[in-house]
């Protein structure tokens, strides 16, 4: 019995040791200055930031290297640099802190530490770091007005690295030594067949060295384009550190529960959000309309009238998408010709705002049947538009020949049909329909230069 008693005493013992060790280490734990989250952040993302540091039991790597990625991912860069400083004194070694380091000296503007930071990950037994940090190296020269050391730097980063090699090609462009661009260019469009700012760089590159004919291509090529180089990789780290705090969180819930189907719930997180956290505004300024958006989908008229209604009466904030949503419940309740003043005002601030279908079906509940026919024609047509700019040829002239039997008065029609046409190598068609947008249009230079591609114009 005393020896159960001695061995009980003896855990307790340890216990109450282990805790004061521990405790010890809480309180002896650095606590850093807090950055002001509140004024720049919405409220519970303020709040989840300044908790941060206690979620860490004692100082460390771990604690620092958290803290200094968390707190640029936010921008607060000064509060960064102290956590990384600390990060880097505890694992000297680590070329990721160091990188890290570099980069939030780099946004500090203290340029001459930031280059010895990524120099020293430039030479560690990392590639792939390393290709990073020549490029960052080579952004730093670019700010130092060294263009001849920006472009040895990206030299070093490798072919491979497409950032570098879109870098590299701009800076021969730009330094008329298009010729020598040339190279590059052709591994750009190779890697990135249909990236917008590879395109425009080869209109730059065209039209230097004199080909009409290419620079117009590119300049074409250039709408059905979409950005897809990414200059700047620390969004993949920043990212989601972003998304995991206060805000942020929950909108990421809500359109994941938008996607499952689950409306209601993901109108009513927005909902909660707008009306529970203070200083919303400063992380998603449109968070109002959004919300009002979702509560229609969720058949909560009402509520939807209510936010939207905060956005445009106390907010002032006039968008398209706030006219649009609007006019959407004033059609939910039959009031058509409210519902028409509302989208006609989106309308006037971006036509692809619109539900063109509901506003055809409003106009002819209204008797209005030119308009009815109209917006119809403009449904089809925006649909035609996007498979355009998707290089889907095929369906975009099936889309655009359907909108000219509904009306065949738009001119825009006529444009996009044309240029259809010819990229799917129709020209007599092409030709036609140019020549239409012309007839509703004389002023329409794009449809101009359709024709003189075509040699149907000198």
């Amino acid at each position: 019995m005393r020896a159960t008693q001695k061995l009980i005493a003896a855990l307790v013992a340890a216990e109450l040791a282990a805790g004061c060790v521990l405790s010890a280490w809480r309180l002896n734990c650095m606590q850093p200055v807090p950055p002001p989250a509140g004024e720049y952040t919405d409220e519970l993302t303020a709040r989840e930031l300044l908790a941060l540091p206690g979620e860490f039991l004692f100082d460390g790597v771990a604690k620092w290297r958290t803290l200094g990625e968390t707190y640029m991912a936010y921008g607060f860069f000064a509060k960064a640099d102290t956590c990384l400083r600390r990060a880097a004194r505890s694992d000297p070694r680590s070329l990721e802190i160091a990188f890290d380091l570099g980069y939030c000296l780099e946004r500090l503007g203290r340029l001459n530490e930031a280059a010895d930071e990524f120099r020293r990950v430039a030479e560690g037994h990392s590639r792939q770091l390393a290709q990073r940090a020549w490029y960052r190296l080579g952004r730093i020269s670019l700010q130092l007005e060294q263009p001849e050391d920006a472009l040895r730097a990206f030299e070093r980063a490798g072919d491979d690295h497409l950032p570098s090699v879109y870098q590299r090609a701009k800076l021969l462009v730009r330094s008329g030594r298009s010729t020598s661009a040339e190279a590059l260019l052709a591994l750009l469009a190779d890697q990135l067949p249909d990236d917008l700012r590879v395109w425009q760089l080869r209109a730059q590159a065209a039209a230097a060295l004199g080909q009409t004919e290419e620079v117009v291509s590119a300049r074409e090529a250039v709408e059905r384009a979409r950005a897809v180089l990414q200059l700047d990789d620390m969004d993949q780290l920043f990212g989601p550190i972003r998304d995991g705090l206060g805000l942020s969180r929950v909108v990421r819930q809500s359109n994941r529960a938008r996607k499952a189907g689950h409306s209601v719930q993901a109108a009513n997180l927005l909902t909660d959000a707008v009306r529970s956290q203070a200083h919303w505004q400063n992380r998603y300024f449109l968070l109002l309309q959004d919300a009002a958006e979702l509560q229609l989908r969720a058949a909560n008229i009402d509520l939807a009238e209510e936010l939207i209604h905060r956005q445009i009466d106390d907010e002032g904030l006039l968008t398209a998408s706030a006219w649009a949503v609007l006019g959407e419940v004033e059609y939910s309740r039959k009031h058509y010709e409210k519902a028409i003043r509302n989208w006609s005002r989106a309308e006037l601030l971006q036509p692809a705002a619109v539900d063109q279908i509901k506003m055809a079906t409003a106009a002819e509940h209204v008797g209005d049947l030119p308009s009815t026919k109209r917006h119809l024609a403009l449904a089809v047509q925006f649909a035609g538009i996007n498979y355009f700019r998707e290089n889907d040829l095929e369906n975009a002239r099936t889309k655009l020949r359907k909108a000219t039997e509904i009306d065949s008065s738009l001119p825009e029609i006529w444009l996009y049909l044309g240029e259809s046409e010819r990229l799917s190598g129709n020209p007599v068609l092409a030709e036609a329909a140019y020549r239409r947008c012309l007839q509703l249009d004389p002023a329409r230079g794009r449809a101009q230069n359709g024709l003189r591609r075509l040699g149907k114009i000198p």
